[in-house]
């Protein structure tokens, strides 16, 4: 499987799908976009939300669909729950270890590997089935995670 991740763009991320196809074949593709919370609600960047973006994937024959990066997560559930809602692909989530935010010039990601646990089985039970971290986590934020799903 080929991961094609952190993407903000829709169309960079197809454009690159049609590079991998052209070079692969038909190897199986996770897609993974990274989203926002706005005013108007959890988009990306150019303001599509996660169904939208779900629905595209989907319809461009990729074989899992997600998100990572830029959120914690609590925003990375609501994500989840609205992919999972939208598609019937496997749904991927990569939560980052809390939002982001500088402190004396050191990116500080606040979220602990227990709360991060707490998580995972509300994440299984949103529809997800591929759950990993994103920045700021560590083997110990995965392996909480797992403990957590009795895995």
């Amino acid at each position: 499987m080929v991961a094609l991740e952190t993407y903000m763009d829709v169309e960079e991320l197809l454009c690159t799908l049609e590079a991998v196809r052209t070079v692969a074949g038909d190897i199986p593709v996770l897609a993974s976009m990274t989203f926002g919370d706005t005013p108007g609600g959890i988009r990306t960047m150019w303001g599509l939300s996660p169904a939208d973006v779900a629905g595209k994937l989907e319809s461009a024959g990729v074989q899992a669909v997600g998100a990572n990066c830029g959120m914690g997560s609590d925003i990375m559930l609501v994500v989840s729950q609205e992919m999972a809602g939208a598609t019937s692909l496997p749904v991927a989530a990569q939560p980052n270890a809390g939002a982001p935010r500088m402190q004396d010039g050191v990116t500080v990601f606040d979220e602990t590997p227990g709360q991060m646990a707490e998580y995972a089985v509300k994440f299984r039970d949103a529809g997800v089935k591929l759950l990993g971290g994103c920045c700021g986590s560590t083997p110990e934020y995965i392996a909480a995670a797992g403990k957590n799903l009795g895995l």
